[in-house]
């Protein structure tokens, strides 16, 4: 595996840590609006909980597309800002009242990942 293949699949890793940390801050708030009987705070919470997991699917594609090219370096540049974006927006989603909007502010940052290689 050439190093920038590697470098590449770090950025695909770090972006994988984001999600996951999203996913788990989205859920723990839909917790939180359950116990507090705001069931459709929620919903709304869990419903882009499943958006933002269904978005590890792109990511494995991206993988496998970094596995079979040779020629990464504006790939790794893409990587890097989506990974950063990404990284941001988990923490502004821990530090803000709206949750919903720092959620689709993520789904928004992944679908970015498209571009990856267009």
């Amino acid at each position: 595996m050439t190093t920038n293949t590697q470098i590449a699949l770090a950025k695909t890793q770090s972006i994988k840590i984001s999600l996951v940390n999203a996913i788990m801050e989205l859920e723990s708030r839909a917790e939180r609006a359950r116990l507090d009987n705001d069931q459709d705070l929620s919903r709304r919470l869990s419903l882009q909980s499943v958006a933002l997991s269904k978005e590890a699917l792109r990511i494995h594609q991206v993988e496998a597309e970094i596995r079979s090219r040779t020629a990464l370096k504006v790939a790794i540049k893409k990587l890097s800002g989506i990974a950063g974006e990404a990284r941001d927006t988990v923490s502004l989603l821990r530090k803000t009242a709206d949750a919903l909007g720092a959620a689709a502010r993520m789904i928004g940052t992944l679908g970015k990942l498209a571009t990856i290689f267009a």
